[in-house]
């Protein structure tokens, strides 16, 4: 079970929202990173293990310099009838900002929440990531360990 909670300011967002949302510059420090970059590795990345998108649910906040998000996944090569099964646990969570006030965070796992109030939890892990200097490099390496957590494990 994935949860998006959005009660304290932020506005729900469709993806062409997301990816509208304009990206500050970066410092010698902060390397700020699109939203749109941040679900588009994503969901490369799961494609790339045969998981496709069934549901995203996004909100903005503070002027759209935060983004709170949730993707749920099905297996491609799961039997039909569990193919689409939105309630397998195959999710991710999404937190990130513009305006230095949150690293970069995913979570994952049967159960997870994620709250514009700063909650952000999962059965099974979370992982954030600061905006400095080299976060572009690790960014494909936090996905993967986290698409690793929605291993399916169908019996055929």
């Amino acid at each position: 079970m994935a949860s998006l909670m959005l009660h304290c300011g932020s506005g729900p967002a469709d993806r062409d929202r997301l990816y509208g949302v304009k990206t500050p510059p970066s410092t010698d420090t902060y390397t700020a990173v699109p939203f749109s970059v941040i679900r588009a590795r994503l969901v490369a990345a799961a494609e790339d293990r045969r998981l496709l998108v069934c549901d995203e649910r996004w909100g903005l906040s503070r002027g759209d310099s935060r983004a709170f998000g949730v993707v749920t996944f099905y297996d491609d090569d799961a039997p039909d009838d569990l193919a689409q099964d939105t309630t397998l646990g195959m999710a991710v969570g999404l937190r990130a900002s513009h305006d230095r006030s949150l690293p970069i965070g995913f979570c994952a796992g049967g159960h997870l929440f994620v709250c514009d109030n700063l909650c952000f939890t999962a059965d099974g892990l979370v992982e954030m990531r600061r905006h400095t200097r080299n976060v572009m490099a690790d960014l494909d390496g936090m996905i993967e360990r986290v698409l690793d957590v929605l291993v399916p494990t169908f019996d055929a």
